[in-house]
């Protein structure tokens, strides 16, 4: 890039004396390998890598990936590979052994231009290789920081090579900071390098939105409490100190503003921008244009609107397409010169406030079956987080406040008629308004007419069925949490299986008058079962389609009990897989063949013989829950004696314990030792003669 140096200043005073430079190159050296950069790693990655990219642009390979192998624990060196001209001789001397040497001082085309960048690797190392393809030939140079502290270079060999282009071999000490650093190295390059060795794939920085080239931002960036500003150049992104440079950000997220190689000054490390006079009023320059073309999209989509719903929508929608924050639209509606700037909030543009007069008018609000009628201080109600309040301190004038994140969403109600909320709740019910707001015509009126108004005539009148005391045979009530709801029997799916209970009243499930019958509910309804419960007071007839808990039980108790033998060996296999792999009989299901020595006849051989009948059926598990749900109603009907042998037949170790009473001690271990089971197969023996 070119570097601007007309910087000189014509004086008529005498005996002045130039400043010079140190002959101490050692002291300069190690000022510019240890001081000059901040993120060594990342810094040598950037300014090689570019050299490389510069060497792509000055033979047309732009779109050629230029080659990276990051330094990993086998291998630890990192790579840079292009296929640019190569370096002669002269210019591997003219330029790799000078600071301030460059061959890109005279073009906006390349990032270069200092003559460091090439010297970077030295920040990391003592030592690296330079190898030149050019004109026909591999030359390979060695530079080394000899015993003065002072930078050598060496030609190590020249060989015929039929290819072009520079590497440097750079030796490194560390391996996890070249990975960590590579994504910020890379993820604004055009074309990404082919890349070696990496521990997770470098991905290119993709953006969301563009406006006009004068902005940028990154896709997938959420919002943040300080939100920063950044410059584009260079294939590297650069921190703006907004507050530096008097600006206030509008966006709400990271913004990123592109430029041109050599638009801006940056320091001699190439890490952070210089805030010169010039780079200082280019980029307030930038963002002042920025500003106005937004501002000037502004008016047109947004200021021209008159009615505050569409004003608001139309707001809200524009702050999310160009991500900008609250705070900003409150800076474009004013310097856009908005009738609305000064009384919208536009943190919150789904929220709207609405001045009342200070007659006593009614102001009701309706979602689903509940209608409220609103006073001042009443905060929050509903959905819509409608609330009437003062609208300053003292005052008579009430404000109506709602939020309302599309038209429909809400309808205002003129209340000309009586029955306006029952008309309201009916159109809720059948679903033609969402929520609603009641008001009267003096308020009504006030209403802008964006929103969606409607007249409580104009929706239909709820009708009344009435039904006679003498004709209801049964008084249903159902459950719904901890109150009773009345149901009526045209409301029950009567193809259902419904359970009814008698209770002394319709407040409290402890007045059940069947005691069996509030176990049966308190207990037995935790699982999911097929069933409903009704609850009838007394004196009144139960439905003809309702049955008893007895019934019921009676009812499961034989569909259970017909699929038994599927039951008990589903619970079999599913037992004995889940003894532990280390205890005994865990041993035993997983490695019978450790217990070959038992005999079938006896308890343990039983066992053996049962587990290999299990493994080659592999039963299904899927009637796992039925086992506990078949002894619960087995219970519930005093039916325990005819299924206890089928559930005694599972109990595996009790059999064991009490056939052989030392495996209490065996079983009681946590785990046991696998040269420990040929003395558990001998006590075992012994028992049985």
């Amino acid at each position: 890039m070119i570097i601007d140096n007309t910087t000189n200043v014509k004086t008529n005073l005498k005996g002045s004396v130039e400043f010079s430079v140190s002959d101490d190159s050692a002291k300069i050296f190690s000022f510019l390998s240890n001081f000059l950069y901040k993120e060594k790693e990342r810094s040598v990655m950037t300014e090689l890598c570019s050299n490389a990219l510069d060497a792509h642009k000055m033979v047309g390979k732009d779109t050629t990936p230029i080659k990276v192998h990051l330094p990993t624990d086998l291998q630890k060196e990192f790579r840079v590979r292009d296929f640019g001209p190569g370096l002669t001789e002269v210019q591997v001397y003219q330029f790799l052994t000078k600071y301030g040497s460059s061959s890109k001082t005279g073009s906006n085309d390349f990032i270069g231009g200092f003559g460091i960048g090439s010297k970077s690797p030295a920040a990391v190392t003592d030592t690296w290789t330079i190898n030149s393809h050019n004109a026909g030939f591999e030359t390979s140079y060695l530079i080394h920081v000899n015993d003065r502290g002072i930078p050598s270079i060496n030609k190590l060999y020249s060989k015929p090579s039929s290819e072009t282009g520079l590497e440097v071999v750079v030796p490194t000490k560390t391996v996890r900071e070249w990975h960590n650093d590579a994504h910020k190295v890379f993820e604004h390059y055009d074309v990404l390098p082919d890349i070696k060795g990496a521990s997770q794939k470098v991905v290119k920085s993709e953006f969301d939105h563009k406006f006009n080239g004068l902005v940028a931002f990154k896709r997938g960036t959420l919002s943040t409490y300080y939100p920063s500003g950044k410059v584009l150049m260079n294939r590297r992104s650069y921190e703006i100190d907004l507050k530096k440079l008097g600006i206030n950000s509008i966006f709400k997220i990271d913004f990123y503003l592109p430029f041109n190689t050599s638009e801006l000054s940056v320091s001699l490390s190439r890490e952070d921008l210089a805030y010169d006079s010039r780079t200082v009023e280019v980029i307030k320059s930038r963002y002042a244009d920025l500003t106005t073309a937004i501002v000037a999209e502004w008016k047109k989509e947004v200021s021209v609107l008159t009615d505050i719903f569409e004003y608001q929508l139309a707001a809200g929608k524009f702050l999310t397409k160009h991500f900008i924050s609250g705070d900003g639209g409150k800076i474009l509606a004013k310097t856009a010169k908005d009738t609305f700037a000064s009384t919208v909030d536009f943190g919150r543009l789904s929220n709207f406030s609405i001045d009342l007069n200070d007659e006593n008018l009614s102001v009701q609000y309706v979602e689903g079956d509940i209608c409220k009628t609103l006073k001042k201080g009443r905060y929050g109600i509903g959905h819509n987080g409608v609330k009437l309040s003062c609208k300053n301190y003292g005052s008579d004038l009430k404000s109506l406040s709602f939020v309302c994140k599309y038209k429909n969403e809400l309808t205002f109600v003129l209340r000309d008629v009586n029955d306006a909320p029952s008309r309201v709740k009916l159109a809720i019910d059948n679903g033609s308004i969402e929520h609603a707001v009641i008001l009267d015509k003096a308020w009504f009126d006030i209403i802008p007419s964006s929103f969606n108004k409607i007249t409580a005539s104009s929706l239909d009148k709820p009708k009344i069925e009435r039904e006679k005391r003498e004709q209801i045979e049964s008084e249903l009530f159902q459950r719904v949490g901890n109150t009773f709801r009345k149901v009526k029997e045209s409301e029950l799916d009567t193809k259902l299986d419904w359970v009814y209970v008698r209770m002394t009243n319709a407040s409290t499930v402890s007045s059940i008058i069947d005691p069996h019958d509030t176990t049966f509910v308190n207990s037995y309804l935790i699982d999911n079962v097929s069933f409903s419960v009704i609850y009838l007071k007394p004196g009144t007839k139960a439905p003809s389609w309702a049955m008893t808990r007895v019934e019921w039980l009676q009812k499961e108790y034989d569909k259970l009990y017909a699929k038994k033998d599927n039951i008990i060996l589903s619970k079999k296999y599913f037992t004995i897989k889940s003894f532990y792999s280390y205890s005994l009989l865990g041993m035993m299901f997983n490695n019978p063949e450790k217990f070959s020595k038992l005999k079938s006849g006896t308890v343990a051989g039983d066992f053996l013989a049962e587990i290999s009948n299990l493994k080659a059926s592999k039963p299904s598990l899927t009637y796992i829950n039925d086992f506990d749900r078949l002894k619960l109603v087995a219970n519930f009907l005093g039916k325990s004696e005819d299924i206890k042998q089928l559930v005694t037949s599972v109990d595996y170790q009790s059999d064991m314990e009490k056939a052989y009473p030392m495996l209490k001690v065996v079983n009681s271990r946590s785990s046991v030792a696998s040269d420990f089971i040929s003395t558990i197969v001998d006590y075992i023996l012994l028992c049985e003669k």
